[in-house]
């Protein structure tokens, strides 16, 4: 990311070039380290503290519709929350600061705002949520091939 200009530099594996996709401009304020990344589904997710809200609220964002930069706004989410990732569900997994370096992980339900606790806590930096996606790529097959016989 470019603090300059807000933007990702992405490079396509398959058509082997580079693209830039530009932020949306809630985050023209947001220092580079206050943004991260996820995907939903198999579209791009941006999160980061909205520049408009009074107490800096998290702001997630979902790159979607086919169109290259354009962005739609998913939902905020309180201050001393940090967006962890997604069940497959759609839902965020969340963490929430109750202390100081104590955190809880809790499922965020976006249209009424509820919270569910997950009964998992502790130091913040600890949680790491990895998301998980089945392939059908052949590992040990260098050219992705099966060949009958020897």
């Amino acid at each position: 990311m470019n603090d300059g200009f807000k933007l990702i530099v992405s490079f396509d594996m398959t058509s082997e070039e580079f693209r830039e996709i530009t932020l949306p401009d809630d985050f023209s304020q947001t220092s580079s380290h206050r943004i991260s990344m996820s995907y939903l589904g198999n579209s791009l997710v941006v999160c980061g503290y909205d520049k408009h809200a009074i107490y800096r609220d998290l702001c997630v964002w979902i790159m979607g519709g086919g169109v290259s930069n354009s962005f739609t706004k998913l939902f905020t989410i309180t201050p001393n929350a940090i967006l962890r990732g997604f069940r497959k569900t759609g839902e965020p997994i969340i963490s929430i600061r109750e202390r100081e370096f104590w955190r809880r992980l809790a499922v965020y339900e976006p249209y009424s705002k509820r919270i569910d606790y997950l009964g998992i806590g502790g130091v913040g930096f600890q949680f790491k949520v990895y998301p998980y996606k089945e392939t059908l790529f052949l590992l040990g097959q260098p050219d992705n091939m099966v060949y009958n016989g020897s």
